[in-house]
């Protein structure tokens, strides 16, 4: 059998009983990612072929399957910490990451002390031109969490300070909206025309 013609083979869409099972398979596997940080990502991926499976979508479950046989529990520990006084949000993106689409990853970490409390993987919506750019959308996403997270521990009486750690962006090129927030500069719009 040619190369072309074995291609042609693994881009076939499945059966109707195949699809079923394959968007059964996916469901369960999604179900579990907010509990298993381990397999986020590829999880993420599977559920993206959910709506039009292909034969060579199989062997992605396979992979999560294999893997599962010889990781089938994650234990995360909490252990007593005193009472943090920040929330942490670590988040990464990967630029363009989809081979098809050219749309970039987020993912993060949100933890108070050293407990894990929250972690994803999520494409994002819209197509990031630089890396800068993917990274942002990456802040953006993990601030939001952050916010969200504030907002229902004040609520419990808790003031939590956030921090967002981020892996490529530079700082420095942050200056200016710090220079805006603290006053020292003032930015205005003008009429073009």
């Amino acid at each position: 059998m040619a190369k072309d013609e074995e291609e042609e083979i693994d881009e076939e869409l499945l059966g109707k009983e195949d699809a079923k099972l394959f968007r059964g398979i996916a469901a369960r596997l999604n179900y579990m990612a907010p509990d298993r940080p381990d397999m986020q990502y590829a999880i993420k991926e599977a559920a993206r072929c959910m709506a039009s499976p292909r034969r060579c979508d199989w062997g992605l479950l396979k992979k999560l399957g294999r893997y599962l046989l010889f990781r089938p529990r994650l234990i995360l520990k909490y252990d007593w910490q005193k009472r943090p006084s920040s929330i942490d949000g670590h988040t990464d993106s990967d630029w363009g990451g989809c081979t098809k689409s050219r749309k970039s990853t987020s993912g993060a970490v949100v933890m108070v002390g050293k407990h894990v409390i929250k972690s994803y993987s999520k494409q994002q919506k819209v197509l990031a031109l630089s890396s800068a750019e993917a990274e942002t959308y990456g802040m953006v996403a993990c601030s939001a969490e952050l916010l969200g997270i504030q907002a229902c521990a004040l609520d419990m009486g808790i003031s939590l300070e956030g921090v967002v750690k981020v892996r490529h962006i530079r700082t420095q090129a942050l200056w200016l909206q710090e220079a805006h927030a603290s006053r020292r500069l003032g930015y205005e719009k003008i009429d073009g025309a």
